[in-house]
């Protein structure tokens, strides 16, 4: 099923085969590869494997980001059960896991980047009726912790990964990564976008 949501002057819909390489291009960016859980590179046939996956599932929506018609992110949805710690469901998770990036280096570090969130986060509350929204973020990522906190989200934990790496000579080395995770309650995520829901209202009447 093809899902669409559209508001604060962007639109998301479901990622079609046609998208892939763009995501892939940005995901391998180092600048967006290095502040995700998993660094590797990623090849056509990973990202194709990746997207065959996505037919049956219904723990996980992904979705491209576009602004006036042009592709600048992708965002993602997953169905947490935080009892039992697997997926759930996203139409009856009672959690649900976001993430997002702008692959479009124009977009980055503008106002504009918080219009996906605010997309997902009204979709997850209101349509979906979730108790809350969790995030795991990268310690080292500043801009992503800055930006959260915005959101309204609060640090409820953190916890170290081994992160393997490949080297300039194709060796492989692990480093030990911090992770922050997160929870977003509505009230919280309602007080804290006041200004941020009334700029971008601003900018789309303009």
């Amino acid at each position: 099923m093809q899902y669409k949501l559209s508001g604060y002057g962007v639109e998301l819909r479901s990622v079609v085969e046609s998208d892939i390489e763009t995501l892939r291009q940005w995901r391998n960016k180092d600048d967006i590869r290095s502040m995700m859980k998993s660094t590797s590179y990623i090849t056509k046939e990973q990202q194709k494997a990746w997207f065959d996956s996505l037919e049956d599932a219904t723990h996980v929506r992904h979705f491209l980001v576009s602004y006036k018609g042009q592709a600048v992110g992708s965002a993602t949805l997953t169905g947490t059960s935080f009892v039992s710690g697997f997926t759930d469901d996203l139409e009856n998770a009672k959690e649900i896991e976001t993430g997002l990036y702008i692959g479009h280096e124009s977009y980055r570090n503008n106002i504009l980047a918080f219009a996906p969130s605010l997309l997902t986060c009204d979709y997850c509350f209101d349509e979906l009726q979730v108790e809350q929204l969790v995030a795991t973020v990268n310690s080292s990522n500043k801009q992503a912790l800055s930006y959260n906190e915005k959101l309204g989200y609060k640090e409820v934990s953190r916890f170290f990964t081994e992160v393997a790496e490949q080297t300039s000579s194709s060796d492989i080395k692990t480093r030990r990564q911090e992770w922050i995770s997160f929870t977003l309650q509505r009230k919280d995520y309602i007080e804290a976008t006041k200004q941020v829901r009334n700029l971008l209202s601003r900018r789309k009447s303009r």
